[in-house]
């Protein structure tokens, strides 16, 4: 067992703790888009000064800071469908008892104060100076950290509804 993996060895039905950490990770991703755009920025001007660069050099790094936002943009939007993809099936698979229905919904509670306090920090973190020029750059990062509560609530009751509909699929309830 991998080291770091060895506290979820024998857990089950961890689909609340699974989405607080998507949360974290799509932050991160987030984040390392718009670092590695300002980073890429930075780059593109300096070989553009640069007058010992060759005008294909030129050419090709220009073509990459063009490219960048729409790419990574896509990959996000991506990345949240596939997630939620992986979430709905995740859930299906689970085996649960109706009553903890009630349980369930209080545990996205906390995934959905958990997506606010996300925003806040992604916020106050995109608003600085050094990064609010590149906000255009990225719509479908900003509309989704504009609609995070939206998204989760979504994708939230999406996996409950496939958790507790798959007892009806399956021929009955317990």
């Amino acid at each position: 067992m991998i080291l770091g993996f060895k506290l979820f060895k024998h857990k089950k039905g961890n689909i609340i703790l699974d989405m607080i950490l998507a949360l974290v990770i799509i932050m991160v991703f987030a984040f390392s888009i718009f670092f590695g755009y300002k980073l890429l920025d930075e780059v593109n001007t300096s070989f553009q000064a640069d007058a010992d660069m060759s005008t294909e050099a030129k050419a090709t790094i220009s073509n990459y800071h063009a490219v960048y936002p729409s790419n990574w943009d896509a990959s996000f939007l991506m990345f949240i469908i596939l997630l939620w993809v992986f979430f709905l099936v995740s859930t299906f698979f689970l085996d649960s008892h109706p009553i903890f229905f009630i349980i369930f919904l209080i545990l996205i509670i906390f995934v959905l104060i958990t997506s606010m306090v996300i925003n806040n920090v992604w916020y106050d973190t995109i608003t600085d100076d050094d990064f609010s020029i590149y906000q255009t750059n990225f719509p479908i990062i900003m509309w989704y950290f504009d609609n995070i509560l939206a998204v989760w609530i979504v994708i939230s009751c999406s996996c409950l509804v496939t958790l507790f509909a798959k007892s009806r699929l399956e021929g009955g309830g317990y």
